[in-house]
């Protein structure tokens, strides 16, 4: 399911990389660089080229799903694309998958998973989180999300899942109900911050028959600062965040 292409909302771009997100069309967009009246934010098709009061120039488009995913509501840590784009190619779900994501928190995953698949059920156990989830659901514009109060630990009511995320702090407690929920053949994947989690989350498959670990990641990012004068790695990165443990149900 594709973002509603009901909700608009609009970016500005210039040549130094300075982006602007305007999410409400029907006022005058001011910055430092000085302001741009709403008819132009409307009326202006892709592509055109916009100068502020203050003669600053920038190109404008319509917002895609990415400028909007950027500016989610945040009451917890969330997963970064760093490891959402690690999740998607190591499971490879599609238009026709269904998804359960557990352990919500402000519901990045959730809303990445669903940009792909064709149903996502979001559980977390606080109600402060599911509220936050769904405002972020709705400013995506995504349609094909389920949210509900739960425990993992005690149950998961989906049937015929192809893909389980844990970001739990004990997934091995969950295993029974992920073995009752993901079909055979498809992916449990765990989100673990610390190295004994994932010790003993493998520990826990081991003793088991019906899951294999096939890997464990940590993804460390970082970027190149490349200009005509300088070609160098950049000072700082986005490093340790968490491991990801794939499972696979036998």
């Amino acid at each position: 399911m594709k973002p509603n292409p009901k909700i608009k909302s609009r970016v500005l771009l210039n040549t130094a990389n300075e982006s602007y997100y305007v999410p409400d069309l029907t006022k005058d967009y001011h910055s430092e660089y000085g302001f741009i009246k709403a008819d132009l934010l409307q009326s202006a098709p892709n592509g055109t080229k916009l100068k502020t009061s203050k003669d600053k120039e920038f190109t404008i488009f319509d917002a895609t799903a990415y400028d909007r995913y950027k500016r989610l509501k945040r009451v917890a840590a969330i997963i970064l694309p760093k490891e959402t784009g690690a999740i998607l190619a190591n499971t490879m779900i599609d238009e026709e998958s269904i998804c359960v994501d557990a352990g919500g928190g402000s519901g990045a995953l959730t809303c990445f998973l669903a940009q792909f698949a064709k149903k996502v059920y979001c559980y977390d156990i606080r109600q402060d989180h599911l509220d936050v989830v769904k405002k972020n659901v709705e400013m995506l514009g995504l349609e094909n999300v389920e949210l509900a109060i739960g425990d993992v630990y005690e149950n998961i009511p989906v049937e015929n899942a192809d893909l389980i995320t844990l970001d739990v702090p004990e997934p091995h407690r969950a295993l029974d109900n992920v073995a009752k929920s993901l079909r055979p053949g498809r992916f449990l994947v765990c989100y673990l911050p610390n190295a004994n989690q994932v010790q003993l989350l493998a520990t826990a498959i081991m003793s088991r028959q019906d899951f294999v670990v096939t890997k464990t990641l940590e993804i460390i990012e970082r970027e190149w600062e490349v200009t005509d004068r300088k070609n160098r790695p950049a000072s700082t990165g986005l490093m340790h965040t968490a491991f990801l443990t794939f499972i696979r149900k036998l």
